[in-house]
């Protein structure tokens, strides 16, 4: 207690404050070295769901989006595993740092679910119209598995990849060479 020691005010207020910012340093980097692990493991996970969903290529209705979207698994795994290695150096708020993390697994796993909907149902995919031969012809107005796809791609999976992949970019342009510990 620095009062019984004879400290002045202003040299006690000083100890507190140091004693808050590296309590709250400390568990901030906490919360990224937690959040890197399970960023880690769901990008595993991810490449784990591609490998077992390309066993089932064979069987869809529709096997070039099977094929696809056995990629589009194995790339969103390999983004995930990258983005785990350098959130260390992610410097945003606790919750900013968790809002990257869920933008970035929303979107990366929609995108292989949105491909997946397409294969298992072969619907027309206005969005690939420019690919002939890819998807059922048509609009798909109408087509429920049209609409689920499409939302995915456009409503979840477009916008968290591109809004976590800013937040992530900041953070990582703000970090400070010399305060970054790795593991």
């Amino acid at each position: 207690n620095c009062h019984t020691r004879g400290d002045t005010l202003a040299h006690c207020w000083k100890m507190g404050a140091d004693t808050a910012s590296t309590a709250a340093a400390t568990s901030t980097t906490e919360l990224k070295f937690r959040l890197q692990k399970y960023m880690l493991l769901l990008g595993i996970f991810q490449i784990l769901v591609c490998c077992f969903q390309g066993l089932t290529v064979a069987s869809a209705a529709n096997k070039v989006m099977a094929k696809a979207a056995h990629h589009q698994f194995t790339h969103n795994g390999e983004l995930l595993i990258a983005l785990a290695a350098a959130f260390p150096y992610c410097e945003l708020s606790p919750s900013s740092l968790k809002l990257t993390c869920v933008l970035l697994q929303f979107g990366t796993w929609f995108n292989g679910l949105s491909y997946m909907i397409v294969a298992l149902t072969d619907c027309p995919q206005p969005m690939f119209v420019a690919q002939p031969g890819m998807v059922a012809t048509g609009d798909g107005a109408g087509n429920v598995y049209t609409q689920l796809s499409v939302a995915g791609l456009t409503l979840v999976t477009a916008p968290c990849i591109v809004v976590g992949l800013l937040l992530f970019a900041y953070g990582v342009g703000q970090a400070e060479h010399n305060k970054v510990k790795t593991a």
